[in-house]
């Protein structure tokens, strides 16, 4: 993976004009912006290749909202810049029973 990232990972990033940052850094991009988005753990999960969702939520779980947050997250940009649809707003989840 080193050649394949000296060659086209990091050129293309220094082209850009923007900084020099580690492949694995947008594995962790993904998943956070997806899970501040009240994305479903499991989607993510299946995404970056976890075996359990359980895994996903040990290494992410501090991007997944509390109920104060909602608010601050439904005003966040969208990911890819389009506007967000109506049905992506983050709604009041019920608690979890333990």
């Amino acid at each position: 993976m080193s050649g394949i990232k000296e060659r086209y990972f990091k050129g293309t990033l220094r082209k850009a004009g923007l900084r020099q940052i580690r492949f694995h850094d947008l594995r962790h991009t993904f998943a956070s912006l997806h899970l501040a988005r009240r994305e479903a753990i499991t989607y993510v999960s299946r995404q970056l290749g976890h075996s359990s969702p359980q895994i996903t939520l040990r290494v992410y779980s501090h991007w997944i909202p509390r109920e104060d947050q909602r608010e601050a997250a439904n005003k966040l940009p969208t990911i890819h810049g389009m506007p967000q649809p109506e049905s992506a707003t983050i709604q009041a989840q019920p608690e979890l029973r333990r």
